[in-house]
Parts: structure tokens; C-alpha cells; sequence
């Protein structure tokens, strides 16, 4: 099953300033389990993500999150083609637009 959501061209209002950090009216409490079918094709990256993030919301105030996902699969930029060998994404808590990433690629 894929699912594919442009956030820039989201017709909710609520989406739109989701994507942009921008605070809502929106209260939200949504706990994501990632398992292995969920796979992202886009931008130069065909890969997949794995792991539990946690995404809470109050009104007047920045969207968050907790958790941590795992990235894997290929990167493509600068005609170079890239396997991704360590790919990590965590949230404590943090701004959902601003994740720790650790992540490695290599020819």
C-alpha cells in the first residue's frame, strides 16, 4: 500500500501551516509504528523508513515529536548514486521540522 502525501499542496489549512512549523488549532496525540513495507521514492532517495515516532500537537504551539526512525535504501544527487549504509532520524520531544539525523551514504 502506498500512500503519498504532498504536504506543500495540502488543500487543509491545518496541513498547510504543518508543513511550514507554523502553530495551529489543532490538538493532536499520534503515535506512527513504521514496519517494513513503507518505502519512499522522491527526490533522488529510494529507500525505506522503520520505527515508532510519537507526534503531539496543541493549539497556539509547535508541532512535536518523539522517537526515532530508521532510513535505509539509495540516494541519488549530483550523478553520483549512493547506498545509504546508517541512517537515523530521532526526535526527544523536538520540533517535528527539526530531527537529529545521523545518517551515511556511500558509493
Amino acid at each position: 500500500m502506498a500512500i503519498s502525501v504532498p504536504l506543500p499542496w495540502c488543500s487543509i489549512p491545518a496541513c498547510r501551516s504543518a508543513s511550514s512549523g507554523a502553530p495551529t488549532a489543532i490538538s493532536l496525540d499520534l503515535a506512527l509504528e513504521l514496519g517494513e513495507d513503507v518505502t519512499l521514492v522522491g527526490f533522488g532517495l529510494d529507500g525505506s523508513l522503520d520505527g515508532e515516532l510519537r507526534v503531539r500537537q496543541r493549539p497556539g504551539r509547535e508541532m512535536t515529536a518523539s522517537g526515532t526512525l530508521l532510513a535505509s535504501g539509495r540516494y541519488s544527487a549530483y550523478g553520483q548514486r549512493l547506498q545509504i549504509t546508517r541512517g537515523r532520524l530521532s526526535w526527544s520531544d523536538d520540533p517535528i521540522s527539526n530531527p537529529v539525523l545521523d545518517l551515511r551514504a556511500e558509493r
